[in-house]
């Protein structure tokens, strides 16, 4: 399911179905992932995702083309710092990434360069499973 407004209504806590974001990190750790979390009451719904579907087989894709995109994923180092991605699925306890999405996050997967933080990225997808 994609917005955790909608599962409250349907599934109301449920863990069985869980959710997928398609727009995973847009604005960074603080963002609305593309319009998955209200801009009005985020951290109620970010609490619900983690409730609901936190180490549940949680995930989605890595986005920067939504209308509220802020988060530079182009900039390596800061997505694989401290506040970058690895803290974002911890936090949120993702189990999966695709990783088609976005373009910058593709070419640094596939940059040798990188492999060190990329392992670290799959080693905390891994955490969630």
């Amino acid at each position: 399911m994609r917005y955790p407004l909608d599962h409250s209504a349907l599934y109301n806590g449920n863990r069985t179905v869980t959710l997928h974001d398609d727009c995973i990190f847009d604005g960074g750790p603080d963002g609305y992932d593309g319009g998955t979390f209200p801009v009005d009451d985020r951290q109620t719904w970010v609490d619900y995702t983690i409730q609901v579907a936190g180490g549940n087989t949680f995930g989605g894709e890595g986005c920067n083309g939504a209308g509220d995109s802020t988060y530079n994923w182009s900039d390596y180092s800061a997505l694989c710092g401290d506040d970058g991605i690895i803290t974002y699925i911890n936090q949120m306890e993702i189990a999966y990434l695709n990783w088609e999405t976005p373009p910058p996050f593709v070419a640094m997967i596939q940059d040798p360069t990188y492999a060190s933080c990329v392992a670290d990225i799959e080693a905390a997808l891994s955490s969630w499973n």
